[in-house]
């Protein structure tokens, strides 16, 4: 018997059903695969491809490090998280597939590939059918939580993270079967693993506990109770304990910034905790994203608005209660919940959904199964319609949004390729720029320059340009367009930077200084850029974004002075 026979027989799927699936999970996820970097993957990227020894095994963002100056009036973010596992295997990423972002993309889709066929596997030992335990292991494989974790090349340590705890609980499960030891160890050093992909992963154990009591009793695939005795619980917990306890003393506690880091710290903070768990919930249940602050802050100023979301969601487990046991019910639904428990503390996003969804869909597999009501069909059909649009729309939005930045692209490239360059500075970079192949390059030490980015008013996507005026040979002003700073909490969040304003900047090509500050006004009007070099030297380069464009200001295109940028 050939190895796809076996598959096909001991799944118990239909070549259709099995080969259908897989061709509906690679539709949703063939446009981020073409895409490019996303948001933080560059800066990321930089830290693992230009780090030797064990630092580079640590998630790092310093400002100071990478020479990005904003105009924003508070401290830099900077992040330190060690997930060693996730940043290891981003670096073999880099060995094979260089700074290609295909390659990322394809190495986060074959990981979900592998963690939708550990949820149809235990979603069988849950007693469903193959066909529900496939539909449901699709649709979570589809859902927008899954496209965007996969598509995010960052979005590497969530999904590790869900690859070990869930090939634990297959562990667990086959030691219950069997019986054999080697097993247990093998579920132990799996949930090791796991926290080392992602700290979020320690919610595992749990999650083991939830599972073994919703498979308890059965006769086929029902764990045994001694699984559920202090000294197996020890064998789960022990390790992954003692692990965050070695990293605590090695490393100390992860530094997380604010407003990324939201800890119930007031009755307000813990009312918005309250209120995200009611959001994620409703916007599991919905199939629709959840918005990075948008939905809490809003809902938090109308009295209203948290009750009728708290309706809805309370109306969607209500009909799925109707259709399934009460017992299997509440323990799926604390699965979701004590799986989200780590993203309340943090910004909302969601791809934080990609494990804990997981609960929420098997619920739905043993609604299907019991009745098979045409409201559950069309509920799930529905479900995996909005993944899959909004996973393909997304991800060729970023193929777009690629092939927009590409003159800018090419452009730093040759310049790259040119020599002789000392010192780089790039003026209103839109964020996007941070996230091209090229960025990684430009922070390489191997270089022989240094590139600067000098923004006063950026936005995730290009906009007007800051008006540059040259007052010498050497000197010239950046004043803001409209004095437009940051417009939204996102871009505030992720704009990484160091102001130039505190304290100044100098290197070996420039010295900045804020013009126009007072006590009344602490934004500048203005920021005045001394250039160390005479105007023709071509060691400095000056380039400036006006939408994806890139126009040179320095060196000069003309004999013996700068020009200005094109209004």
């Amino acid at each position: 018997m050939s190895w796809s026979s076996k598959i096909f027989r001991e799944s118990g799927l239909t070549r259709f059903q099995l080969l259908g699936g897989l061709l509906v999970l690679l539709i949703s996820m063939v446009c981020y695969s073409f895409s490019g970097f996303l948001l933080d993957d560059t800066l990321h990227l930089a830290q693992i491809s230009t780090s030797q020894g064990p630092g580079s095994l640590t998630y790092s963002i310093e400002p100071d490090k990478l020479d990005i100056h904003l105009l924003r009036g508070d401290e830099p973010i900077r992040f330190e998280y060690l997930r060693p596992l996730a940043s290891l295997s981003m670096q073999v990423d880099h060995m094979v597939f260089g700074l290609r972002p295909f390659g990322f993309h394809l190495i986060n889709t074959l990981l979900h590939l592998v963690n939708v066929c550990l949820v149809f596997v235990l979603g069988r030992r849950l007693d469903l059918s193959p066909g529900p335990a496939w539909a449901t292991a699709v649709m979570w494989g589809v859902s927008i939580p899954a496209g965007l974790a996969a598509g995010w090349i960052s979005g590497r340590s969530e999904i590790l993270a869900a690859t070990f705890v869930l090939a634990a609980i297959f562990a667990v499960q086959r030691h219950g079967e069997s019986g054999a030891r080697r097993w247990l160890a093998a579920a132990s050093l799996l949930l090791v693993l796991g926290t080392l992909a992602k700290e979020t992963a320690a919610v595992g154990p749990v999650l083991i506990m939830i599972f073994l009591l919703l498979t308890r009793g059965q006769r086929t695939t029902g764990a045994s109770p001694s699984l559920l005795r202090p000294g197996a619980q020890l064998v789960l917990w022990g390790p992954v304990i003692a692990g965050l306890a070695l990293r605590g003393i090695l490393v100390g506690l992860p530094r997380i910034p604010e407003p990324y880091f939201q800890p119930p710290v007031s009755p307000s903070t813990a009312y918005a905790m309250l209120l995200k768990a009611v959001v994620y919930l409703l916007g599991a249940l919905s199939g629709l994203p959840v918005i990075p602050f948008i939905q809490v802050e809003a809902l938090q100023k109308h009295w209203a608005a948290p009750v009728i979301v708290a309706l809805f969601a309370a109306a969607g487990v209500w009909i799925l209660f109707r259709f399934i046991p009460k017992s299997k019910g509440l323990l799926l639904l604390a699965w979701f919940q004590i799986a989200l428990i780590p993203a309340l503390f943090v910004m909302a996003f969601s791809f934080y959904l990609y494990l804990p969804l997981v609960g929420i869909c098997w619920m739905f597999g043993l609604a299907w199964q019991k009745n098979r009501p045409l409201l559950i069909r069309s509920w799930m059909m529905w479900l995996a319609t909005v993944g899959i649009l909004t996973n393909v729309a997304l991800g060729a939005s970023l193929i777009h949004l690629g092939s927009r930045a590409r003159g800018a692209q090419d452009f730093m490239e040759a310049i790259l390729e040119s020599g002789g360059v000392e010192d780089m500075v790039i003026l209103d970079a839109p964020f996007w720029s941070y996230s091209l192949p090229v960025t990684a390059r430009l922070h390489d030490p191997s270089l022989s320059f240094r590139t600067h980015f000098l923004n006063f008013s950026p936005l995730l996507k290009p906009g007007t340009p800051s008006l540059a005026t040259w007052t010498g040979e050497r000197v010239f002003e950046i004043a803001i367009p409209g004095r437009r700073f940051f417009s939204s909490p996102i871009e505030r969040f992720f704009l990484f930077g160091h102001d130039p304003c505190r304290g100044g900047v100098r290197s070996r090509a420039f010295s900045m200084e804020c013009l126009g500050q007072s006590g009344d006004n602490p934004r500048p009007a203005a920021l005045r850029v001394t250039l160390d070099r005479s105007a023709a030297d071509p060691r400095l380069v000056l380039l400036q974004f006006d939408g994806w464009r890139v126009h040179r200001l320095y060196p000069p295109t003309d004999a013996g002075r700068p020009v200005p940028p094109s209004q």
